[in-house]
């Protein structure tokens, strides 16, 4: 790192902590943000058959990523079971995605919860199940304990669905004004986030609006030209 003539970060958050962590200099640290692809919005038919393939009946709350402990799953199953314990949800927990280190525990827990007819766990999802599975969301879920990025963030704000995320490392650099930001290790926090994005119709079209012109802001062409500047930059200084 001490050699390098330059330093692409996807956030500022990631340039803090390479400064922090690796000692880089700060004005060779250049941030290039990372973006989502365009996706069609898929057709009813499309929504209602992926749903039918997971057995889904019921509006859900989404969260799309590996099954692993950083994305602080365990808290979020136990957040949707205290609202689950005063009958306050009327919608389904969804977790989509691989299963990561210590996934079994997730399973074991739901089982403990009694809720496995409301916690869906529905393994790899295929590439064009994704836009129907995210665009039918209530809400997305994603308390993650730290990222570097948070693509699925702008995925969701693509797909028009509002976002509760966590008050860490780039996730409120991506997210900008477009989420509710949670303290990922407060397990209220986060049930009354998802309480008051099942509930609040307003605040759900105020943060899918404030998510369209987010996503506005990160692309790949954007990125490229940024990356081109840095590795000319660099050449100069070669």
């Amino acid at each position: 790192v001490r050699a390098a003539v330059r330093l692409i970060a996807v956030s500022h958050a990631t340039g803090r902590d390479l400064e922090r962590l690796y000692h880089a200099p700060a004005a060779q640290i250049q941030v290039v943000h990372e973006a989502t692809l365009p996706f069609s919005a898929p057709t009813a038919g499309e929504v209602a058959a992926v749903q039918a393939l997971l057995g889904l009946e019921r509006p859900y709350a989404l969260y799309i990523g590996t099954l692993q402990p950083r994305k602080n799953l365990a808290r979020l199953i136990d957040s949707y079971s205290r609202l689950h314990e005063k009958s306050l949800t009327s919608f389904d927990l969804v977790l989509a995605g691989r299963a990561g280190r210590h996934s079994d525990e997730l399973h074991s827990r739901v089982r403990q919860l009694g809720l496995e007819s409301r916690i869906h766990f529905t393994g790899y999802i295929p590439e064009e199940h994704l836009a129907p599975l995210l665009h039918a969301a209530l809400m997305f879920c994603y308390p993650s304990l730290f990222e570097g990025f948070g693509l699925p963030i702008l995925e969701a704000h693509y797909a028009g669905v509002p976002v509760l995320t966590a008050n860490n490392s780039s996730l409120p650099e991506v997210a900008g004004n477009a989420a509710l930001l949670v303290d990922p290790t407060d397990i209220d926090a986060i049930a009354d986030a998802m309480l008051r994005l099942s509930q609040d119709d307003a605040l759900r079209q105020s943060l899918i609006a404030a998510g369209y012109e987010n996503v506005k802001r990160f692309s790949w062409e954007k990125a490229a030209q940024e990356t081109l500047a840095v590795l000319e930059s660099a050449a100069g200084q070669g």
